[in-house]
């Protein structure tokens, strides 16, 4: 699994959110998007787990890196249930209120989880992986 295949997935949902946002979160196209959102969200969970598991086979299960891996996978699982929740609720439109803070507290979320993989995770990967 190479991390520069995730880090460009990334860029692709982080994209989408951002063209469902400037579209309007009640617009058909946004409802096409948030269908097509599951799907990549869906695909990158998997691969994000195979991913979480080669960087604890690197790292060694004793090592002090699993501490931080742990934590950060504990908290995709959280996140990416909430991803795939909302776009499930909302596959088929959604408005007001609640609708815009929901969505802007899955874009901050998604956004900041993808920070902590790609500030901490993957320059541990690289190291790990130079040491190997």
């Amino acid at each position: 699994m190479d991390h520069k295949k995730l880090q460009h997935e990334h860029r692709e949902i982080l994209k989408t959110l951002q063209r469902i946002k400037v579209l309007g979160l009640d617009s058909s196209d946004s409802q096409e998007l948030l269908r097509q959102l599951s799907q990549i969200l869906e695909t990158h969970l998997i691969e994000e787990k195979q991913f979480y598991q080669l960087l604890r086979d690197v790292a060694g299960q004793e090592s002090p890196q699993k501490v931080l891996i742990d934590f950060i996978e504990k908290d995709l699982e959280q996140t990416s249930q909430q991803a795939l929740d909302f776009c499930r609720r909302y596959r088929h439109g959604g408005s007001g209120l609640e609708f815009t803070i929901r969505f802007t507290q899955l874009y901050q979320t998604l956004n900041e989880r993808m920070k902590k993989e790609e500030e901490f995770l993957f320059p541990m990967y690289e190291s790990l992986m130079a040491e190997a």
